[in-house]
């Protein structure tokens, strides 16, 4: 059993925490990878099988160390040009509840298809479902997906070296989305930046990619395309009843639909407006080619700098806590902090999990009164402790009780 049910205050400010991790990665997302790098004698020793997105994820998430280095074959896998936004994000093991949305946020539905509310849709995001498409690297490289499932939000991110983009051009059709192998061999290595610890989103999902830089490695079948499934995404400033809110809004396409495009730019138009709520994007997912209006198409826009010499970033950062993590905040986590903490002893091992030490904080007769000065410490130490916090007490909305 699972207690899932989230004030709608404190989700809004939990939602606030996840998009401003959002904004800092996207600001980092045409940051060069690691360079490919020939593999030696001893790595080809230790080779690796790649079953599914599934098995690969939990492997690498439990015992991440191990896998660095290794080569991987693949069989019958699929290519894709998006990305999911936390590459691994889907498999962690408390994604699958945000997922399950409450039957109150589904704003209108068919037999085909749901769509949910903005809070609807930011729980399936912040679940994992979400997908950007990158623009090649000066040197003509592209971060893609592998996938066994042919769902891009479940994948694997490959960098794939010009060679093999040109190799595999040659022996078939130009198309990447969907494009089928028989066999791959490559490498799992560390990306050069590592940002998986800023943020307690995403702690404990190694940021790593595959390697495919020797075009003798690729065995593609020569016309073989399956259809995939991905999932734009942004950010959405919007209106309601009076107040400014932040939210995530995404869309399921299907590449087998060659009208895909021209549904998602519709969609995403109609949302924005849907039920007053005077919406706009504030982050473009296809940076090759932008399927709608957005305030920053890039990461480039958001590094800008203002006249007063901030970056784009950090006025969007300001603007974000202004309107979601400020009036009434206080108020809110620690009624939070009250509902999912009964006891000292949980309340402990929450100050743990985001490593404080219980002494500096322990105090008080009623367990409200160590909440409260369990909270005003938080709050002391400054505002990306208090917003671990709020991650942190959304998580434990999801835990077995």
């Amino acid at each position: 059993m699972m207690n899932t049910t989230m004030p709608e205050a404190f989700r809004q400010l939990a939602t606030g925490v996840r998009i401003l991790e959002t904004a800092a990665n996207y600001v980092k997302a045409d940051e060069p990878l690691t360079q490919p790098a020939k593999h030696s004698e001893d790595q080809l020793d230790s080779e690796r099988f790649f079953y599914s997105d599934e098995l690969f994820w939990n492997d690498v998430m439990g015992s991440p160390d191990e896998y660095w280095g290794k080569m991987f074959h693949a069989y019958n896998i699929v290519l894709s040009e998006w990305v999911a936004r936390v590459p691994g994000l889907y498999w962690k093991p408390e994604s699958a509840a945000l997922r399950q949305v409450n039957p109150a946020a589904i704003e209108r539905q068919s037999e085909e298809w749901i769509q949910y509310n903005p809070g609807g849709k930011s729980g399936k995001v912040m679940g994992g479902i979400g997908t950007i498409r990158l623009a090649p690297s000066l040197d003509g490289s592209r971060l893609l997906c592998l996938t066994s499932s042919a769902n891009a939000s479940t994948g694997v991110p490959v960098l794939v070296s010009s060679e093999v983009l040109d190799k595999i051009g040659q022996l078939g059709s130009g198309s990447l989305e969907g494009r089928m192998f028989n066999h791959l061999i490559m490498r799992w290595q560390p990306m050069t930046n590592s940002w998986a610890s800023q943020f307690p989103s995403i702690r404990g999902i190694p940021r790593g990619h595959f390697v495919l830089d020797d075009p003798d490695q690729i065995k593609p079948e020569m016309n073989a395309v399956a259809p995939t499934q991905f999932h734009p995404f942004s950010v959405m400033e919007y209106s309601n009843q009076n107040a400014e809110l932040f939210d995530y809004v995404f869309a399921t396409a299907d590449t087998g639909d060659a009208n895909h495009r021209q549904y998602l730019e519709e969609f995403f138009e109609r949302y924005k407006n849907d039920f007053g709520r005077h919406g706009r994007y504030l982050l473009a997912s296809d940076m090759y080619e932008p399927l709608w209006d957005a305030d920053y198409n890039s990461p480039a826009e958001l590094r800008n700098l203002d006249p007063g010499g901030k970056s784009q970033l950090e006025l969007l950062e300001a603007r974000v806590r202004e309107h979601m993590l400020g009036k009434n905040t206080i108020e809110t986590v620690l009624e939070e902090l009250g509902s999912t903490t009964a006891t000292e002893a949980e309340l402990g091992r929450l100050s743990d999990e985001i490593l404080i030490n219980r002494a500096l904080w322990l105090g008080g007769s009623t367990h409200v009164e160590k909440c409260s000065k369990f909270l005003a410490y938080v709050v002391g130490l400054g505002h990306e402790k208090f917003e671990e916090l709020i991650e942190k007490l959304s998580h434990y909305r999801i835990r077995p009780v």
